[in-house]
């Protein structure tokens, strides 16, 4: 059977929960860290963002959120072009597989 790291997952699972830290961001704070994982973008009131999905690569510019609305995912390079949002911190070295 192989190993099975408890450690590893529970700080993946906390930082999925948010026990890394939150920000607050508006459209004044330019992008975020480079080399951050961000699991959750929450509008606070009508955002627009811009924003990679680490895991597909994908990037998406001037997307609108309605305030209350959250993404999830591995998200870095956010930038909030209109409106506030909060992010979650995430593993501050890279993705999580």
């Amino acid at each position: 059977m192989a190993d099975f790291d408890h450690g590893v997952h529970i700080q993946q699972a906390q930082a999925q929960f948010g026990q890394k830290g939150h920000y607050w961001r508006v459209n004044a704070d330019g992008a975020t860290t480079a080399g951050v994982v961000y699991y959750a973008i929450i509008a606070v009131e009508t955002s627009q963002v811009d924003y990679t999905d680490a895991k597909s690569g994908n990037t998406y510019t001037n997307k609108s959120i309605p305030t209350g609305f959250i993404i999830y995912g591995e998200l870095t390079d956010i930038t909030v072009d209109s409106g506030a949002v909060i992010i979650y911190a995430g593993d501050f070295n890279g993705i999580v597989d």
